[in-house]
């Protein structure tokens, strides 16, 4: 994933795990939380907008998200 350099917490070789939720998770001051909304969701992909910055994901995904859904993305770092 790409992200602008202003926002990127996290450093090269980091581990982060990314987790999608429909409500507000709690989140640490490095962590990386942004809300957007669902472009496109397909079997096995996600398109997700958050202020124009967009997070494709493909594969498995445990949540059953529409398009126009409201959706938090969080990036932690995993210690």
């Amino acid at each position: 994933m790409e992200i602008h350099e202003d926002i990127l917490v996290f450093k090269k070789g980091d581990k982060v795990t990314l987790s999608l939720y429909r409500n507000k998770p709690k989140f640490r001051k490095d962590d990386f939380l942004g809300v957007g909304a669902v472009m496109k969701a397909e079997k096995n992909s996600l398109l997700i907008s958050i202020g124009g910055f967009l997070v494709s994901i493909e594969g498995k995904v445990k949540t059953a998200l529409t398009v126009g859904d409201k959706v938090y993305v969080k990036l932690s770092k995993i210690a």
